[in-house]
């Protein structure tokens, strides 16, 4: 009762506030429902781990960056018939939940693609063109390669992405140059070169 009176003004003032809180809050619960969705699409699109392939050592390891903490990085390893495997990294531009569904597509049609000639050059062929027809906006980068069953062959495309590097069994480590050439969606690209490199009995292949 000694404290002071309130006027109007302060009364328009609290529901001000209210309003502005009440934004916010609802703000923050859809930004966490949408980051769950885009946790749980990437988690259920992401290898868990890469299959075993006998007479092969394959290891991953992933961390998602940016504040959103998901993305549109993938990664896989197939044995493909002939005993050759199949290897590649990407990333598509953004972050949340758009991010991770075109993650998903990229994926799944590499997968596919490598099914019916897992050929480089032929694989990122048909990434390119799947980008031009479906009008796909989003850049994506990609290194794809194929590994020959005797180890001793590395033959990949570089799509805009980091270079590949090479380790051998001293722990010497080199990037591989290759031609550079734009990440996908660009529709820049009139044809795709393959790069070739030798490699030494345990080299280890590092895609990053």
């Amino acid at each position: 009762t000694s404290g002071p009176a309130y006027a109007e003004s302060d009364l328009s003032l609290a529901e001000d506030v209210g309003r502005r809180a009440g934004v916010a809050i609802d703000n923050a619960h859809l930004y966490g429902e949408t980051q769950n969705v885009a946790v749980h699409l990437q988690r259920a699109v992401l290898p868990e781990r890469i299959d075993d392939i006998a007479g092969w050592s394959i290891a991953t390891h992933y961390v998602p960056g940016g504040r959103g903490g998901v993305g549109g990085d993938f990664y896989d390893a197939v044995q493909l018939p002939d005993g050759n495997v199949a290897i590649v990294i990407g990333d598509v531009m953004g972050h949340g939940v758009q991010a991770a569904a075109a993650m998903a597509q990229l994926r799944a049609s590499v997968r596919a693609y490598l099914c019916i000639d897992p050929a480089p050059v032929t694989v990122i062929a048909k990434l390119d063109r799947m980008f031009a027809e479906l009008s796909i906006t989003q850049l994506a980068t990609v290194v794809y390669g194929v590994i020959s069953a005797s180890g001793r062959q590395f033959s990949f495309v570089n799509a805009g992405h980091y270079p590949p590097v090479l380790v051998n069994a001293r722990g010497e480590a080199r990037f591989v140059d290759a031609v550079p050439q734009p990440p996908l969606g660009t529709g820049a690209v009139n044809q795709r070169l393959a790069t070739e490199v030798g490699l030494d009995e345990n080299d280890t292949v590092l895609l990053y």
